[in-house]
């Protein structure tokens, strides 16, 4: 799809499966408080729960070889487009196995390579 800027759009729906998957990850991976932050299950005031999206990276086995569940990881960001260019704010660092950081990462940076979007790590460890 092309949006109103003629920018490359993946159409996709979050649904609540989605919202599991963050959850269960968040609950094994998520040790720091923005961890809890990004949650959807968390009791933000506000309306930031419409703008945060979740980039869950699929996985069928783990880097280490070990199988693993459907999901590794993800990654919490905040899509704008300004002045043509779609930017990606990345809110924190990947939830996931440290093990699996490096998949993670690949994974979110081939799908903003994808979609034509540009990333922005405000904070990587």
């Amino acid at each position: 799809f092309v949006g109103p800027l003629h920018e490359a759009l993946a159409v996709r729906k979050q649904g609540q499966l989605a919202n599991q998957a963050v959850e269960r990850l968040r609950r094994l991976y998520g040790g720091a408080s923005m961890a809890y932050c990004t949650s959807p299950a968390a009791n933000r005031i506000g309306c930031a729960e419409g703008t945060i999206r979740y980039f869950v990276c699929p996985a069928s086995c783990s880097s280490s070889g070990e199988c693993c569940s459907a999901e590794c990881g993800y990654i919490a960001y905040v899509e704008h487009v300004h002045l043509g260019a779609r930017l990606r704010l990345v809110l924190m660092d990947p939830i996931c196995r440290i093990e699996d950081r490096e998949t993670v990462m690949r994974a979110f940076l081939d799908e903003c390579a994808m979609v034509h979007a540009r990333p922005i790590f405000s904070c990587v460890s």
